[in-house]
């Protein structure tokens, strides 16, 4: 009858076979090498295997949790990123200020450049004045605009110059070319003011 019992229920026996081969202590142990009924040992494999199955449900709950802390980690500082990339109303105000101000000098800087172009196209010595007169007038309430190349300026304001007057140079009172004492007060206005405006540039200085 007990061979009977043992051949149909291999898998119980050879359990019970290695843990007889494992020494160990206690009554559980003493019971198993001193010899165990079969349904003693189905017993025994059915505690191992609800004990297999709390271990591994125990560790899909340790792993399924540190799987949503990561991921309400992720989610926070996703949340926390797209706060800081929307812009503030300071950083809003601050945007518009500068985009003001690149208005403007862009504006200031054309009519800057239109009043040069004028000067270079004077058609005779009172439209000379006249014009750089008021580019005199603009660097005095406005200043001379960013990126402006100084120098290019003068050269530009003082070629048109000599088309209407020749200054007389190593102190000589006269000397041959055209004449016109208000271009030569018109354009060392202009010097001055630039000068002023931008003091260390060079070529703003007064032709004698």
């Amino acid at each position: 009858g007990s061979m009977s019992m043992m051949n149909s229920s291999p898998p119980v026996m050879g359990l019970l076979q290695l843990f007889q081969l494992v020494p160990c202590y206690g009554a559980i142990c003493r019971t198993i090498h001193g010899g165990l009924a079969p349904q003693s040992a189905v017993t025994l494999g059915a505690h191992f295997r609800s004990r297999t199955a709390h271990i591994e449900s125990s560790y899909i709950n340790r792993r399924n949790a540190v799987t949503s802390n990561l991921i309400s980690g992720y989610l926070a500082s996703k949340v926390l990123r797209l706060q800081a990339a929307e812009p503030t109303a300071e950083f809003l105000e601050s945007e518009r200020l500068r985009a003001e101000r690149q208005r403007r000098l862009a504006e200031g800087r054309k009519a800057f450049d239109k009043l040069v172009r004028k000067i270079s196209g004077s058609a005779d010595a009172e439209e000379f004045v006249a014009t750089t007169d008021r580019l005199s007038l603009f660097i005095i309430d406005k200043g001379i605009p960013e990126d402006v190349l100084v120098t290019d300026v003068v050269k530009k304001v003082e070629l048109a110059y000599l088309d209407f007057n020749t200054p007389c140079k190593d102190g000589k009172t006269v000397c041959s070319g055209p004449k016109s004492k208000q271009a030569e007060l018109a354009f060392n206005a202009f010097l001055k003011e630039l000068r002023k405006a931008a003091p260390k540039a060079p070529g703003a200085q007064p032709m004698s």
